[in-house]
């Protein structure tokens, strides 16, 4: 693997973890907006893929598909993180109802 490449792979891998955190920290307040226990399970089936074990892991799943969908690889800026934060307290007021 020549050094652009494992540049690359890298700037790729720290993106990742970005994101990452983002979509868990992300999910986190939207289980503290719209009083969802995190510790709970009825999410699970409805955001996650099964594999999660509470209802963090599978927001934060979900989080990170959409924002997966939504940045993929750019850099997002201020409001385009706010819109997204939006879109996704709309979409899960809209599984709410």
């Amino acid at each position: 693997m020549n050094k652009t490449n494992l540049m690359f792979d890298v700037m790729q891998q720290e993106m990742q973890r970005k994101k990452f955190r983002l979509s868990r920290n992300y999910a986190q307040g939207l289980m503290t907006l719209l009083h969802i226990d995190p510790q709970g399970k009825h999410l699970i089936a409805l955001l996650g893929e099964g594999h999660e074990s509470s209802n963090l892991d599978a927001l934060a799943h979900w989080v990170y598909q959409r924002l997966q969908q939504s940045i993929n690889n750019r850099i997002p800026s201020e409001s385009a993180l706010e819109e997204f934060r939006l879109s996704l307290i709309s979409q899960l007021m809209d599984f709410q109802s």
